[in-house]
């Protein structure tokens, strides 16, 4: 009768250990996944998150995988966990794939600009591992420390860099040109 005892008891603690960590697990990844919230809004903006469209407000929380869509006379800025920013005009879409941050120099964010008009600021230092892609329709670039207007239509992609350094890429991943400040 003891050893049955002893044996529920422990089955129990084990449950109750298991439940627990789980829960924590639960909680954790939730906050892993907000990587940065909407600063700034005027208009028709939305979130698309797991096939659901919503509709944004000051605030609201970013997470890695959601695609920001801004309709005709609107904007939205983000302000990032790192402190960058990124600002959307009208009409424009972009998807955030990844944006992970392990240290202020090891960051490795993926961000695919679809269209419109976009201003990105990301937060130095600059990265010593990891990378930072923004993909375009026609090309992609590598992106340090840098501030960049980026305008995408359904014939050509406009980049303009403000300050730091960008090397684009041609859709086959061969480097196009290093750009430096107030270069298009």
């Amino acid at each position: 009768m003891k050893n049955l005892l002893t044996i529920l008891i422990l089955a129990g603690g084990l449950f109750i250990y298991f439940n627990i960590s789980n829960q924590k697990d639960k909680v954790s990844s939730k906050i892993e996944k907000e990587i940065g919230m909407i600063s700034n809004l005027k208009g028709g903006v939305f979130i698309s998150r797991k096939k659901q469209m919503i509709k944004a407000r000051l605030r609201f929380k970013i997470e890695e995988g959601d695609t920001i869509v801004t309709r005709e006379k609107s904007f939205v800025k983000l302000t990032m966990i790192d402190e960058s920013s990124l600002s959307l005009g009208p009409n424009s879409k972009m998807e955030i794939d990844n944006y992970e941050i392990k240290s202020p120099t090891n960051k490795n964010i993926f961000i695919n600009l679809v269209k419109g008009k976009f201003r990105t600021l990301f937060a130095k230092p600059k990265i010593n591992k990891g990378r930072i892609k923004l993909k375009m329709p026609f090309s992609a670039m590598g992106v340090r420390g840098t501030e960049i207007y980026t305008e995408i239509s359904d014939t050509e992609t406009i980049v303009v860099l403000i300050s730091g350094s960008v090397d684009l890429f041609g859709n086959n991943s061969t480097l196009l040109k290093k750009m430096v400040p107030n270069e298009q």
